[in-house]
């Protein structure tokens, strides 16, 4: 997407008045130091959740060094955000710096989930489950953002907050489908798991691209006309459709991977590394 969010959301701002001027350096503050980083966290618990479910699916000794890798960078974003949102405290709003804080209790009891995972205690759709409520901790510090009183940025906010979850929700799929892949086919709770997934990934996309305004629809609006979205859509219904829990999986689901990582990273660019930008680097994988 040509547009970042970044542009349009401060254009909005930009509507702000000079006696505002400390209104939008608290906003900024608050991105760098918060919205930023937990960005980063979400990145790192998702691949941290994909690797683990890899990890109990094969148990291959280059998968169990790359899940030693990943905790290692997952641990440094909550060292990162620790330090950096310590720095914010007083331009972050209370209930979002407490938010903050239920995540980064979240984060230091990771080692039990690991242990489960290294002892294989717990089945693949626990352990998406188990990381997923980390994440939703994640997102909630989002949910409490109140970055300016006025009226459209805190609706456009909301929206790509919206958007943002429903990326989760890609990532959460790939996890269950990556698993059952492994063994080659899908129990019936792993197969109600995904048919909720899609729903309310769907749903969450849905109600977040109608509040956008038209410099951001635009963008969606493109996206969702790509045969590429139009695959994903069609292969998250050929999963419902086909996957028959115990039975081998349709070919279909075999495609997965490809399809789901390109979809995800394409949405990227007008979410967050909050509802303001793209990465660190200029490229597309924020939450």
């Amino acid at each position: 997407m040509p547009l970042t969010a970044l542009v349009v959301i401060w254009g909005f701002a930009a509507k702000l008045t000079i006696e505002q001027g400390q209104q939008l350096l608290r906003i900024q503050k608050v991105y760098d130091n918060i919205v930023y980083p937990v960005s980063e966290a979400i990145n790192q618990l998702q691949s941290e959740r994909f690797v683990s479910v890899s990890y109990l699916a094969w148990r291959t000794s280059s998968l169990r060094t790359d899940l030693q890798v990943q905790r290692r960078k997952t641990d440094a974003t909550a060292v990162l955000l620790t330090r950096l949102s310590a720095e914010a405290q007083d331009e972050t709003p209370p209930a979002m710096w407490d938010r903050v804080q239920d995540l980064l209790r979240q984060m230091d009891r990771l080692d039990v989930l690991r242990g489960q995972i290294d002892d294989q205690r717990l089945t693949r759709l626990d352990a998406i489950e188990e990381y997923s409520a980390t994440v939703e901790a994640a997102h909630q510090v989002y949910d409490r953002l109140m970055i300016s009183p006025d009226i459209d940025i805190i609706e456009q906010t909301k929206a790509l907050i919206l958007i943002t979850r429903s990326r989760e929700l890609v990532s959460q799929q790939s996890a269950l489908v990556l698993g059952a892949q492994a063994s080659g086919r899908m129990t019936q709770d792993e197969r109600d798991a995904f048919s909720g997934m899609v729903g309310k990934r769907r749903l969450l996309y849905q109600l977040g691209t109608s509040q956008l305004d038209a410099g951001l629809i635009k963008q969606y609006g493109t996206l969702n006309s790509t045969p590429l979205y139009t695959s994903f859509i069609s292969l998250e219904n050929d999963v419902i459709a086909r996957v028959r829990p115990g039975q081998p999986l349709p070919p279909e689901a075999i495609a997965w991977p490809t399809t789901a990582q390109s979809r995800r990273q394409s949405i990227s660019p007008g979410c967050f590394p909050g509802p303001f930008g793209p990465t660190a680097d200029g490229g597309g994988d924020g939450p």
